[in-house]
């Protein structure tokens, strides 16, 4: 993603808030809180000249303010923020389509049109090579409070424009941040469903649900050995996971777990959505699995794709953080002794990207593949993107109330509005214990809902409903039953 140089004044005003942001950034909270009333007849002068379709007058009237200025610091930080205040309160004419959209047609200037269409083409109105001004999420919810963070936040004091940085570290790798915009057709995008934002109905689809219906092969690459989990080839995924989608019934999001669809897998699933004569979801986060291509070294990635209700690819997602199995684990699974102090490593490349998409009427989501969930840059990134959910699909003995996925979501849930979905199959946990039954499907609300309706760090587990066959669970958010507060401390 290339920068785009300001050839325009619009496109320099963008990239103006971004280096106003980068500036107070670098001063502490109590300085920004310490601010007093700013030179109000130029804040007034800048937001006269927004109106105009040119902005080069406001340009010229910031710079007249700030560049050079000799003011106090507590002056020119003052001004700095009311600058951005009143640009943010421009962009929030355009935020995108959603509940937050003024219900009233603003005017809009030539210069603020132009920067829409910018971001409607390119995901962001400004890109300076290493941060992006876009809209501020969650795009369908209500942004969180100023004081959310019980400290000064400077995210938090703007309601239309957020600078995310497009660089970020995990064990000491960069790790890239892809932004990508898609709309709500039907045909390329996600179509807007009946239901209304917050109500969402989820189908989790476990497609590998007793112990015959997963593999695990070792591989030994030099000293090191492997573990490939793949779904047993007698098994077609695709077949599996729409027979499921039939008895599920209209639900808006699908979700499959982790290793359980191929990249083969899920071409033949696109494919069959293209003549699927039952319900169409919204989106369907159809589960990984190992890729046709292969890094350097041969290994192939542990890739999700993401459809929507007739098979249009929407995009990718590849694991950044490939897991491992300690000893007393992959003993329980009767594979080879591993030594004590060492993990035998699912059969996986690790990628270098992640990719955030505003999906039209879905809002903003991110997928993250189980051990991705608990990367090191997971919580800034969410801070930052503000999104409307985060999804997880998981290989795992199942999900349970105080397990590490429900302890990490607990942990997240401050950090945004974001709404997260963990799907995982019984295969293991049937490997395990056949006697067992183990949640499916998870969904974790935030800590402190905007949403007069919600309540705080709500959770729900589901299990496969009885006699499905395939198997398949249910959420429905905002429902009366299944739902309970996270105690965790």
């Amino acid at each position: 993603m290339m920068p785009i140089s300001p050839l325009y004044p619009e496109q320099a005003l963008a990239l103006r808030f971004i280096s106003l942001w980068k500036q107070i950034a670098a001063c502490t909270s109590t300085q920004r809180s310490m601010a007093v009333t700013p030179d109000t007849v130029a804040i007034a002068d800048i937001t006269a000249a927004l109106e105009q379709d040119s902005a080069q007058d406001t340009l010229n009237l910031i710079s007249q303010l700030l560049d050079g200025n000799t003011a106090t610091p507590t002056i020119v930080r003052s001004n700095i923020l009311a600058i951005m205040r009143t640009l943010d309160e421009m962009f929030y004419r355009i935020r995108p389509k959603g509940r937050l959209a003024p219900k009233s047609r603003p005017y809009l200037p030539a210069w603020l049109k132009e920067l829409q269409g910018q971001y409607s083409m390119f995901g962001h109105y400004a890109n300076d090579g290493d941060c992006l001004l876009i809209p501020r999420g969650p795009l369908l919810r209500i942004p969180r409070e100023e004081n959310a963070a019980n400290a000064e936040n400077l995210a938090d004091r703007f309601a239309a424009l957020a600078v995310v940085r497009l660089k970020h570290n995990h064990n000491g790798r960069v790790i890239s941040i892809r932004h990508k915009i898609i709309d709500s057709s039907n045909a390329h995008g996600v179509a807007s469903g009946s239901t209304t934002v917050g109500h969402e109905k989820v189908a989790f689809i476990p497609i590998a649900e007793d112990k015959d219906h997963l593999q695990a092969t070792e591989i030994q690459r030099s000293e090191k050995k492997f573990v490939d989990f793949r779904i047993d080839a007698r098994l077609n995924s695709a077949e599996r996971l729409l027979a499921a989608l039939v008895q599920a019934g209209r639900v808006d999001i699908v979700m499959a777990p982790e290793m359980v669809m191929s990249e083969a897998q899920a071409n033949d699933l696109a494919d069959k959505l293209q003549s699927h004569k039952g319900p169409r979801p919204r989106i369907i986060i159809a589960g990984s699995g190992a890729t046709e291509s292969t890094d350097e070294d041969g290994l192939p990635w542990n890739e999700t794709r993401i459809f929507n209700g007739i098979g249009h690819e929407l995009w990718r997602q590849r694991k950044i953080w490939t897991a491992g199995l300690t000893k007393t684990q992959a003993d329980k699974l009767g594979l080879s002794d591993i030594g004590a102090l060492k993990l035998m490593n699912e059969y996986n490349a690790e990628d270098n990207e992640i990719v955030i998409v505003d999906a039209g009427s879905l809002g903003r989501c991110v997928v993250l593949i189980c051990q991705d969930l608990q990367a090191e840059p997971v919580s800034t990134i969410i801070s930052q993107f503000q999104p409307d959910w985060v999804f997880t699909p998981i290989l795992d003995k199942g999900i349970g109330a105080g397990g590490w996925v429900h302890q990490r979501t607990f942990s997240l849930s401050g950090d945004s509005q974001a709404r997260f979905l963990v799907a995982s199959s019984t295969a293991l946990a049937q490997w395990l214990d056949p006697t067992k039954s183990v949640a499916c499907g998870f969904a974790h609300g935030p800590k402190a809902p905007t949403a007069t309706e919600d309540k705080g760090r709500l959770y729900a587990l589901a299990n496969v409903v009885e006699h499905s066959s395939p198997g398949y669970a249910i959420i429905t958010w905002r429902s009366k039953d299944g739902w309970s507060s996270s105690t965790l401390t």
